[in-house]
């Protein structure tokens, strides 16, 4: 009988702006955060307080183009890494979760494609997504119905406005 190896445990850097200076961006990555980026990563960070523990919800605002797909990614990777659990990226469309996942993916972070319907998810992305290997790119229906496939530990909700249906 083969054993998988566990794989090494990934570096977590102390924040979540610090964590994109370690990820292997692809070259059309932004070489650096911008400033407001920083700004509410740090504000994020700030959150946790002197217990160290996070609020359980937590809403972040910036104008359209200023970068919110990356600030949510890095969130999302930062606690996978740091809290070593089930994350997902949930946005309103398929196309919104797959155009998500491709920034992900350019910014260095291990993403699976979990849209569309559950039976043609590919097994070994929802087995790293459930072991917390990966973010999960859903849709809110995969997350918000009767019978949900997607359990995580943390959800961050791109345009959080749009799940006011589900």
């Amino acid at each position: 009988m083969a054993f998988k190896k566990q794989a090494a445990r990934a570096l977590v850097p102390a924040s979540p702006e610090a964590l994109y200076r370690v990820l292997s961006h692809g070259p059309d990555a932004p070489r650096e955060l911008w400033s407001r980026q920083a700004d509410v990563l740090r504000a994020y960070d700030a959150l946790k307080g002197k217990s160290g523990q996070f609020p359980a919800d937590v809403a972040i605002e910036l104008p359209t183009g200023a970068g919110k797909t990356l600030v949510g990614c890095l969130i999302a990777e930062w606690r996978r890494r740091k809290y070593e659990e089930p994350v997902a990226y949930v946005a309103p469309t398929r196309q919104l979760a797959q155009q998500a996942a491709a920034k992900g993916r350019l910014y260095g972070i291990p993403v699976v494609d979990l849209t569309g319907s559950h039976k043609r998810w590919d097994p070994a992305d929802e087995i790293s997504f459930r072991r917390g290997e990966a973010v999960a790119f859903v849709t809110y229906s995969s997350v918000f119905n009767a019978n949900p496939y997607i359990t995580a530990h943390t959800l961050v909700l791109d345009d959080a406005h749009a799940a006011e249906g589900f």
